[in-house]
């Protein structure tokens, strides 16, 4: 019995002896990968593209482009008050105060 259990033994030991090897192979090959890749980069012939904060779009949309910005500022300049800006972009007043006070 005592020798059955020692055969088993040795054989998983055998078994996890091989997935070490298998693992240390394909980490090598990553690590060589990741050094090519590095490499490349160093070279200019690979240019990291960095993801998009939203890739699909979603959530809030803007709603004051930079073109109606800055006609706002350029009537605000004339003299036009925030709630003829308002009524003239069809935006609430909050809108166009936040405009107005937001860093340019």
């Amino acid at each position: 019995m005592a020798k059955n259990i020692k055969d088993q033994l040795e054989q998983e030991n055998k078994e996890l002896k091989a997935l070490n090897n298998t693992l240390t192979d394909k980490c090598f090959k990553l690590e060589c990968e990741n050094n090519e890749l590095k490499q490349q980069i160093d070279d200019g012939q690979l240019v990291l593209r960095h993801k998009e904060k939203n890739e699909r779009g979603a959530g809030r949309k803007k709603i004051v482009t930079t073109e109606v910005k800055n006609e706002i500022y350029k009537l605000y300049e004339a003299c036009w008050t925030m709630d003829e800006l308002a009524k003239k972009f069809k935006l609430s007043k909050g809108t166009i105060f936040n405009v107005m006070h937001e860093p340019q």
